[in-house]
């Protein structure tokens, strides 16, 4: 049998951990705040064990806000509390917001960003790609995430550009691993027939089916990379889909999201074919 007073040091251990567990999840600077407390705190919070009962609680992650391209300027428009650590984005583009991370261009390189923690990590450009009209994505690189806790954890991260060039409509594609610090060979599909993949004012949004990334075009088609091959290949959008945003279903497959007078959520089995 614990001596009284380290029973009644678990038992205020566990009581601390029921009130953190039900702080508002879209207010996360509570737990920031209780972590600077003291290192019992801090070491609460840090534990795996309550970050496994925080997330089966709150399974699904809140929305913070979002952020807006406007005039070659980025800002951060709050749907909460939060406040991100970085308040001034001028000159920045954000790109994609994935796994807890937000990827941004600023000048000649992207830089992947916590919001949470404020920490950042300098990507630079691949070499001699066109990134007149392209799309990236950041991904979570951490062996057996099931993503659903990235925030705030850092941990290994990839990048993927995909970039059409003006001219020919050749269409290239390539990897950034934070583990090796280097892109990998670039790979390329010809012919395009689209307007492209957005350009400084309109990102294309992209979603991961199993191993593919997808991207939509401003136009008829689908550019599909594989993560673990590099292959790069394109997929006819379905006509009445062709307005509409790329989608992950409720059974994680492909979809599209159209606006009109009749809001459609068309699921797509046409990922299936390559």
């Amino acid at each position: 049998m614990p001596p009284p007073a380290a029973a009644a040091a678990e038992v205020l251990k566990e009581l601390l951990e029921d009130v953190f567990l039900r702080l508002p999840p879209d207010e996360p600077e509570h737990l920031v705040r209780a972590s600077s407390v003291c290192k019992p705190w801090r070491g609460i919070l840090a534990d795996a064990g309550f970050r496994r009962r925080h997330l089966k609680l709150h399974w699904t992650p809140p929305v913070l806000g979002l952020f807006q391209n406007i005039r070659g300027d980025c800002r951060f428009v709050p749907t909460s509390s939060f406040r991100p650590a970085k308040p001034d984005l001028r000159g920045w583009l954000a790109v994609d917001c994935r796994h807890g991370r937000v990827l941004f261009r600023h000048g000649s390189e992207f830089v992947v960003w916590d919001p949470i923690t404020g920490g950042e990590r300098r990507v630079p450009l691949p070499d001699n790609m066109e990134l007149t009209s392209f799309a990236a994505a950041v991904l979570c690189a951490a062996e057996g995430c099931d993503h659903h806790g990235c925030q705030g954890q850092g941990g290994p991260f990839r990048v993927a550009v995909v970039s059409t060039a003006q001219v020919n409509k050749v269409t290239s594609a390539c990897l950034y691993s934070s583990e090796t610090g280097a892109w990998s060979q670039r790979t390329s599909v010809g012919n395009l027939p689209t307007w492209g993949l957005g350009d400084r004012n309109r990102k294309m949004t992209s979603v991961i089916v199993d191993d593919g990334l997808y991207f939509n075009s401003i136009g008829y088609h689908i550019v599909k990379y594989q993560l673990a091959t590099l292959d790069l290949s394109l997929f006819e959008k379905p006509v009445r889909c062709r307005e509409g945003e790329l989608i992950t279903t409720e059974d994680g497959g492909l979809g599209f999201a159209v606006k009109g007078e009749q809001p459609l959520m068309e699921p797509w089995d046409g990922h299936n074919t390559g």
